[in-house]
Formats: C-alpha cells, structure tokens, sequence
C-alpha cells in the first residue's frame, strides 16, 4: 500500500508526524481525501472531523476547530487552529455542531 508523509500540528503541540494511508477533512468547499501521490493544492479547513489512517491500518480521528491543509505529492501538512483526540466521526460532528450555535 503507498504511504505519504503526514504532520498534524496545532499552536500549542506537535499532533503526528510519520507515514499516512489517507487523510481526510472537511474543506471550506466539502470533504477531501488526500491519498499519496495526490496532486498539490491548499485550502482553508473548517470545524469538523480530521481522519487519519496510518501505515498498519488504524484510523485515528479528531476534532479541529479549523485551518489549512497543504498537499505535495508524497507529503500532506495539517495546521490546525486546535485539535481534540475524539472516538468517532459522529462525536467530531457533534462538536462542530456545537461549536457553530
């Protein structure tokens, strides 16, 4: 399975570093799943799930307040307002929820 190199970082701490699957987030125009060899762009993130899948198959998910995602080719960045680790996708939504009321 290809792997691409992922960094997570917030303001106050480094979230992962290390070899990715896919990543996936919620844009400013909708979801986006990154997969290496992807081909480059930048956008602004909204409050929501961030998905992470790493080399041995565990998913990981979280809870960003917002931010920008890079995407080179081999190489995904992620600068997150916050990050909150989370235990499912539903729980991320619902915070989002909240946090637009």
């Amino acid at each position: 399975m290809a792997l691409m190199q992922c960094t997570i970082v917030c303001k106050d701490r480094m979230i992962y570093t290390g070899k990715v699957r896919v990543i996936i987030a919620r844009g400013i125009e909708g979801e986006v799943g990154i997969y290496p060899n992807h081909i480059p762009f930048m956008t602004m993130l909204k409050a929501g799930p961030l998905r992470f899948v790493l080399e041995d198959g565990h998913e990981k998910i979280g809870f960003i307040s917002g931010g920008f995602l890079e995407v080179q080719p081999q190489m995904v960045t992620v600068l997150a307002d916050s990050f909150m680790h989370v235990n499912s996708v539903q729980e991320a939504l619902n915070l989002a929820k909240n946090q637009s009321a």
